[in-house]
């Protein structure tokens, strides 16, 4: 793992210097293409022109590659193998063999035995075949070549060694940088977590200030709770007490409530015998009209009978009247008849005497009449208002009947509510039962909470003691994180 990472930071290290060389490349490249242009210009030589020309292209290319930061290692090889056999085109005789130096020179920078030895061989055949072609290959020219490729040998291993160390260098380089990093991240690390440290201590030194202020508060109430522990414990006695005493009242309530259910049941019954008569009672006012007012068209018939007895009585009295008229006319014309007219004139006598009893007998029955029909009126009066009365009475006895039956619906209810009110006060006894049970059992609990209470008291100041030893050791802590914070900022 270790092998692969350093073998990652040595082709790293390489592919940085690849696109530093690059860019070294490119400036000598700029150099030489304006010195031959110049030189070209000067001298009027156009082979100039047209090795400045491929140096430019190289030059494009290798711009291109700084730009997009791309192909360094594809522009290398170009650039190496343009300039090995523009190289080969500017040599004119053995003399100028050494100008092949230059891009074996230059492929030496990359530190790339590849580069290196494509450039050597591609220089050595370029010149060879340009010296062969001009007719200057002789025995000085061959030497030259000789001496050449033994620079460039040297050179190689020079590149070669010059590499390994560079690469060594690098991997070291990215060791100590990893190194360093490390001990920075360390130190960073460190820092952070002692500055953390220092908040946390500072944060929990607050804390337990917090924390020691709430014990000591938490002493005073829990003080005030014992207090009210006991008073709560005292309350519950009393309230059981009470309670009790309640329970007393609700029996004596329910003992009320019976006495008042049967009171109220007999009265209903009262209500319901009394209710009974009344009905009878309106049964024989019902009778009493019935017969009041029989008696009423009875006396009623009774005074038209009398009525039309007078009016026949009249008509005799007016006979008899007339009777004795026709026979005193009779008893004048008998006197007139003189002795003839004797007999009749007694007969006339005689029938005036009748007609006079007669009509002395109808005044003796017409005053018995009147008698008996003011006897009549006095008793249809009399018997009107008994009528009267025994309709008001029917009335009266109806209203009382409806009264009573109001009255026996409403014992009705007083029962039902008298018997729910029973039910509630044994509910209500039930829950007092219960409620005094859980009063009792609330005051033994009580008890134990005050028990309890005190022991947690004691805990408690304990509990405050040892948060005052804690309190005095995060001093002291503080004060050493205080002392690390300073020492690693001197750092």
């Amino acid at each position: 793992m270790e092998e692969n990472s350093m073998k990652n930071n040595g082709q790293e290290f390489m592919k940085d210097h690849l696109k530093k060389v690059n860019k070294v490349v490119t400036g000598i490249i700029t150099l030489l293409s304006v010195a031959l242009i110049s030189l070209g210009i000067y001298l009027k030589t156009p082979a100039l022109f047209a090795t400045a020309g491929i140096i430019v292209v190289i030059l494009v290319f290798s711009v291109l590659s700084i730009i997009k930061k791309k192909y360094e290692i594809l522009v290398a090889y170009i650039t190496i193998i343009i300039m090995s056999i523009s190289t080969a085109n500017s040599t004119t005789d053995a003399n100028s063999v050494y100008l092949i130096l230059l891009p074996i020179s230059i492929s030496a920078l990359y530190l790339n035995s590849s580069i290196f030895v494509i450039s050597t061989v591609l220089a050595n055949l370029a010149v060879v075949g340009k010296l062969a072609f001009i007719g200057q290959l002789n025995t000085t020219g061959i030497l030259q070549i000789v001496i050449v490729n033994f620079i460039a040998l040297i050179i190689y291993f020079m590149t070669k060694w010059g590499k390994d160390l560079i690469k060594l260098a690098g991997v070291e380089a990215k060791k100590a940088g990893s190194s360093l990093e490390d001990l920075k991240v360390t130190m960073g690390v460190i820092n952070t977590n002692t500055v953390s440290l220092g908040e946390d201590i500072s944060s929990c030194f607050t804390n337990l200030q917090s924390v020691k202020e709430i014990s000591e508060t938490m002493v005073d109430t829990v003080n005030e709770v014992v207090t009210g522990v006991t008073g709560q414990a005292t309350a519950i006695n009393e309230i059981s007490n009470m309670m009790n005493t309640a329970d007393l009242k609700v029996l004596e309530t329910q003992e009320i409530s019976k006495q008042l259910g049967n009171i109220s049941h007999k009265t209903s019954e009262l209500v319901s015998k009394g209710s009974e008569k009344i009905i009878q009672m309106d049964k024989q006012m019902n009778i009493i009209s019935t017969a009041v007012t029989e008696s009423v068209a009875t006396v009623t018939e009774l005074q038209d009978n009398m009525d039309i007895i007078n009016n026949f009585l009249s008509s005799i009295v007016q006979i008899a009247e007339q009777t004795n008229l026709l026979a005193l006319n009779a008893a004048i014309e008998a006197a007139r008849a003189g002795e003839s007219g004797k007999g009749f004139a007694v007969v006339a006598d005689e029938v005036r005497k009748l007609a006079e009893e007669s009509a002395d007998t109808v005044k003796q029955i017409n005053e018995v009449i009147n008698t008996i029909n003011n006897k009549t009126k006095k008793v249809l009066e009399s018997v009107q208002n008994g009528n009267e009365a025994a309709q008001i009475g029917e009335t009266i006895t109806k209203e009382v009947n409806e009264s009573f039956e109001k009255i026996q619906k409403a014992f009705i209810e007083i029962d039902k509510n008298i018997s729910t009110e029973l039910k509630a006060i044994e509910n209500t006894k039930v829950i007092f039962d219960k409620v005094s049970r859980e009063s009792e059992s609330m005051a033994a609990i009580a008890q134990e909470h005050s028990a309890a209470t005190e022991e947690m008291l004691a805990t408690i100041e304990e509990n405050n003691s040892n948060v005052d030893n804690i309190f005095n050791l995060m001093n002291k802590i503080n004060d050493s994180s205080e002392n690390l914070r300073n020492t690693m900022k001197q750092e």
